[in-house]
């Protein structure tokens, strides 16, 4: 039986300085690679009411990295949050905002994101 294909895999860096928005944190200074993620499922569910485009996801994902549960807790979540670098309002890209981890078993987490769209 042929092996299945990965998902995705995302090296895992820890910003060290906060001096940009969301959307230029690409300037700060980051350290790593820290460790690789692997996706194992994602899950996105719509969670705006007015029939809009913005959706909760929910990833589950294996960590292998050296770092405590409490440095992972405090390096992913910005690991996962992004927004766009567009000058004007209703660009129509995503942004990723309130991402929560939660670990699940040893080396597996579940991250909370909630993506909407500049419009």
């Amino acid at each position: 039986m042929a092996k299945k294909p990965e998902i995705a895999r995302q090296e895992i860096y820890a910003r060290r300085t906060h001096r940009y928005n969301t959307a230029y944190q690409g300037d700060d200074l980051w350290t790593g690679p820290h460790g690789m993620i692997r996706l194992l499922k994602r899950h996105a569910k719509s969670w705006d009411r007015d029939g809009g485009e913005g959706y909760r996801q929910s990833l589950l994902v294996a960590i292998h990295s050296p770092l405590t549960n409490k440095q992972l807790k405090e390096i992913l979540p910005e690991n996962f949050t992004y927004s766009c670098q567009c000058e004007h309002d209703c660009c129509g890209h995503a942004h990723c905002f309130n991402v929560d981890v939660r670990r699940i078993k040893r080396r597996e987490y579940l991250i909370t994101q909630y993506v909407g769209h500049n419009c």
